[in-house]
């Protein structure tokens, strides 16, 4: 688990520049080959634009695919009244829009969620504990990582829904852990818990306690309600493991391998 596969800092920057410079870009390019054309051409731009405010991610990606086919029908049929470059250019704007409007709302829900993305927060806790047990300033530390199971595919349904059960989530863990421990989101479904000691078992209170308060959150939607599942990952560190797990990509590397034996037991 890298940052980089997790969360960039400037997403939302950079894939809402690169949106404004592919219209920009196709704007240009029209008015030099086709001015006539440049009225359509931009009404095709707001459409797809459009499209991602009231249209779920998953059609909008259906949409992205049929919009690409078209584009491959028209120019094999080909349109008399248009040279073939200007053809090219509108029927390839609608899918090539949407697709890069889409990046641009993802990006932005990850940006403006409720609950931030603390990787660099987790990292710093986590080298903060390794330095202590390095120096023999504590007896050891302790790591749990909590996975919603397949959150993908309900941010596809639901990213509103999606960011509102990962608060959910968030909050419930805030309110079981003791002074010593904190959550840290690392994107993409992943809750981690840092302990600064060996007193009490994470993993232990997770599948006493917490899973079953966690299952009693459901997705819900206008149509449907679904229930969610979750895996874990725990590793407990002193001197025997200090080496090992001497970065902080180590130790989340090995609890996403723990993530895939979790599936096999509860599912």
């Amino acid at each position: 688990m890298e940052e980089q596969g997790i969360y960039r800092k400037y997403a939302f920057e950079e894939s809402l520049a690169t949106l404004v410079i592919v219209i920009l870009g196709f704007l240009l390019l029209t008015q030099l080959v086709a001015p006539s054309i440049l009225a359509v051409e931009a009404f095709i731009m707001v459409i797809a634009v459009f499209t991602i405010a009231v249209v779920t991610d998953a059609l909008v990606t259906w949409m992205i695919l049929l919009g690409f086919g078209i584009s491959v029908i028209a120019l094999v049929l080909g349109v008399n009244f248009l040279s073939s470059l200007a053809v090219l250019i509108l029927e390839a704007t609608f899918p090539i829009v949407l697709f890069l409007a889409l990046r641009v709302n993802r990006a932005r829900r990850v940006r403006f969620a409720p609950v931030k993305v603390e990787y660099r927060e987790a990292r710093n806790a986590y080298n903060w504990l390794h330095g202590a047990l390095a120096a023999n300033q504590s007896e050891g530390f302790q790591a749990l990582l909590i996975h919603w199971a397949h959150n993908e595919q309900f941010w596809q349904i639901s990213a509103k829904e999606f960011a509102q059960m990962i608060a959910r989530i968030h909050a419930y863990l805030n309110q079981q852990v003791s002074e010593n421990e904190k959550v840290y989101y690392l994107g993409k479904g992943h809750m981690l818990i840092l302990s600064s000691d060996l007193s009490d078992n994470l993993e232990e209170r997770y599948l006493k306690e917490w899973r079953q308060g966690l299952t009693e959150f459901h997705f819900k939607t206008r149509s449907s309600e679904r229930l969610v599942q979750y895996q874990r990952g725990y590793l407990a560190f002193d001197q025997t493991n200090l080496e090992k797990f001497a970065h902080f990509a180590d130790a989340t590397k090995n609890l996403e391998r723990q993530l895939e034996t979790d599936i096999i037991v509860e599912y």
